[in-house]
């Protein structure tokens, strides 16, 4: 029975470590060996292997302390049988392995005095020796750099060139590469210009949705009520130039008649200086929009002081530089003279508007980038009142300046301090251009 347990011990070590790829012992040892398979190691060690042998002398250094506390006495026994062994090395590492399991230390003063060490230490000296020094290096070579690595170790030889690669030359790169975009370029051109325009309409089975109104169809009538019908007799219509582009390109020569071509080109010119206005007229209203969101101290001293609109209303104005009260009044609503009036019917700006907006500005010194904002919105159609709790009417000054103005008695003359004020009113959507003057000093 003890013979079979020896056998299968030996067996189970042959297959655990019996293996030639790896010659250093795995660190998953220390799990499998127990206190019973330490004991039946003792018994079979003479008859293991020497690789087997090597490997489980090692795998001891993967025991915790506390596992060879527990199997010193067998630890020993199993050192003790590899120092009486045949083989060199496994003599070598028992001598090494010998003060292990008492003092948990190695012994490694064994050049002088154990002679199989010194024969071992000769065959790997020699073997050393036949093979190159640059490749058996200490492992720190590997983190020093060039010119430390040669003053360690000393020059180091060139490596041996066997063979040079043929490159291409940089010319047929830069004509392949031509070569690809090229046909990539034509491979697009033929996607985009060989799509197929069929005549016929897709789905001839699909129901036709009668409910829904036929698109590019003006909402407008097509004629006006004097513009003969169009089952009046050919000799009575007249050429209309069509309300807008075609949606399809039409194909084939058109004639027009001469007097059309100055009408074709009065109307692109006039569309296009439309275009013009509005793209400048909604940039400019972008912006002033940004600045009114962002700059919030300008906006409230602006538009939402409580102060200054009041202050401005309180001012007054007079109907013209011909008459100058010793007092400042109101002049009644009819003397203002109003630069105009608008009420658009959507939110967009005309071309006289824009016209009276840069004229207005352009003497303006007093007014802000939020306040020239709201006056172009308003005039532009928007009636949201910023400021609700001032009533309908707000006040914006636009300039500030003086003027030397002859008295009304005719004695002199008086230097006046002109408000020029833009005044909107939010219930009406009228706005009006007033001034208002103030008396600084008289001149005699």
């Amino acid at each position: 029975m003890a013979s079979m347990r020896e056998s299968d011990t030996g067996l189970w070590l042959h297959n655990k470590l019996g293996s030639t790829d790896e010659l250093w012992t795995p660190s998953n040892i220390a799990s499998l060996l127990t206190v019973s398979v330490i004991d039946n190691i003792r018994l079979c060690f003479s008859s293991l292997s020497p690789p087997v042998k090597l490997k489980l002398l090692l795998g001891m250094l993967h025991l915790p302390r506390r596992t060879v506390d527990e199997m010193k006495e067998a630890l020993s026994e199993i050192i003790q049988l590899a120092t009486v062994d045949s083989e060199p090395w496994v003599l070598m590492v028992a001598d090494i392995l010998k003060s292990f399991p008492e003092t948990g230390s190695l012994n490694l003063d064994l050049e002088e005095q154990n002679p199989n060490v010194q024969d071992i230490l000769g065959e790997l000296r020699e073997k050393v020796n036949e093979c190159e020094a640059s490749s058996m290096l200490p492992l720190e070579c590997q983190y020093l750099n060039k010119s430390a690595l040669s003053t360690l170790v000393g020059p180091l030889t060139p490596p041996i060139k066997h063979f040079q690669l043929k490159r291409k030359p940089k010319s047929a790169t830069l004509r392949a590469e031509l070569l690809q975009k090229s046909t990539e370029t034509a491979q697009q051109l033929k996607k985009t210009a060989g799509v197929p325009f069929h005549s016929k309409g897709r789905g001839l089975v699909k129901k036709i949705d009668t409910t829904t109104p036929l698109k590019g169809i003006p909402k407008a009538p097509f004629r006006s009520p004097t513009t003969p019908s169009m089952f009046s007799p050919p000799s009575n219509r007249t050429p209309i130039a069509p309300p807008r582009t075609p949606l399809r390109k039409e194909r084939g020569a058109k004639l027009l008649d001469i007097s059309e071509l100055d009408m074709v080109g009065a109307g692109r010119e006039a569309k296009r200086r439309r275009k013009t206005l509005d793209t400048e007229a909604g940039e400019k209203a972008a912006k002033e929009e940004a600045v009114v969101e962002n700059a919030t101290p300008d906006y409230a001293a602006g538009l939402v002081s409580t102060q200054k609109l009041g202050a401005l209303s309180n001012e007054s104005a007079l109907p013209s530089t011909s008459y100058l009260p010793a007092t400042p009044s109101m002049v009644p609503s009819s003397s203002y003279i109003p630069s105009s009036e608008t009420q658009p019917g959507e939110p967009s700006t005309d071309r006289e508007q824009m016209y009276a907006a840069q004229e207005m500005f352009k003497t303006a010194n007093k007014v802000t980038r939020p306040e020239k904002a709201l006056i172009l919105g308003f005039m532009a159609g928007s009636r949201e009142n910023p400021c609700p709790e001032q009533g309908d009417i707000i006040q914006i000054k636009l300039s500030e300046h003086t003027e030397v103005l002859p008295k009304a008695d005719g004695t002199g003359s008086t230097t006046m301090l002109v408000d020029t004020v833009f005044e909107m009113n939010y219930s009406t959507g009228q706005w009006t251009r007033l001034k208002k003057y103030k008396p600084i000093t008289n001149v005699s």
